[in-house]
């Protein structure tokens, strides 16, 4: 992300866009929903969600620990649901809803 930002910021500049770029943890509800708020709040409305937070293992399968898949899945898997979960029911409410995955 720390990557991202300036490079999207920029472009939200030169194309005339309103852009929020949060940082959020997506294998922490409490950091989603909070994150989702804060956007709704200081842009009154979100329009598209590009959810492509994930994590990649490289490497034999077997040399994983059970912890090591756990944190692959609640990133991977679980951090869209999280995300969908907390602003699906904001774009359903503006009439609109489409998130990217």
């Amino acid at each position: 992300m720390r990557r991202t930002r300036p490079l999207l910021e920029e472009l939200a500049k030169q194309e005339n866009l309103a852009l929020f770029v949060p940082e959020l943890d997506v294998a922490n509800e409490d950091s989603v929903n909070a994150g989702v708020k804060e956007i709704a709040k200081q842009a009154g409305r979100i329009d598209v969600v590009i959810n492509n937070a994930g994590i990649a293992s490289l490497g034999v399968t077997e040399a994983y620990t059970m912890a090591q898949w756990q944190r692959l899945f609640d990133v991977n898997v679980f951090g869209l649901v999280r995300v969908d979960r907390a602003v699906l029911p904001v774009m359903r409410r503006q009439g609109r809803a489409f998130s990217y995955t």
